[in-house]
């Protein structure tokens, strides 16, 4: 029974493969972001975000001046996302902590680094000083 029991798991592991696992709908976003590593508080760098769920989060990591440190799986990412102004309040800037899960290559070849969400609050928004836009205009695009 054993044996029939694991050649059972084993064809529902093989039927799983390439089916579609997350748990939380995707939205696609062209979005700077502000990363820093680990327990770094200040400073980052300015990355773009791919997609964004519930539980995860999606950043491509576009050359930047300097040498690129693009970081490994289990590495611990600090990531800030400016939010649009509104007029009767001070902007904000949604912060989360994340521990990376995958890195892997875009078709132009540049990092895409999947994090699992583990924290999230919102902040006060302060521009970085040496804040170069990655993009034009952060916008939202809708996936068909």
């Amino acid at each position: 029974m054993y044996a029939s029991t694991n050649k059972m798991a084993t064809r529902y592991r093989e039927l799983l493969q390439g089916l579609e696992q997350r748990s939380h709908e995707r939205v696609n976003l062209a979005l700077e972001c502000r990363v820093t590593l680990g327990g770094k508080r200040s400073g980052g760098t300015m990355r773009v975000v791919e997609n964004i769920s519930r539980t995860g989060i999606l950043i491509r990591w576009v050359p930047a001046d300097g040498p690129e440190d693009v970081p490994r799986a289990g590495d611990t990412l600090n990531i800030e996302m400016a939010l649009p102004a509104n007029h009767n309040f001070d902007r904000k800037c949604w912060f989360c902590g994340g521990t990376v899960v995958r890195v892997s290559k875009a078709a132009d070849n540049s990092p895409l680094v999947a994090v699992r969400i583990n924290t999230t609050k919102f902040r006060k928004y302060t521009p970085a000083a040496n804040h170069k836009p990655v993009s034009q205009a952060p916008q939202l695009v809708t996936a068909h």
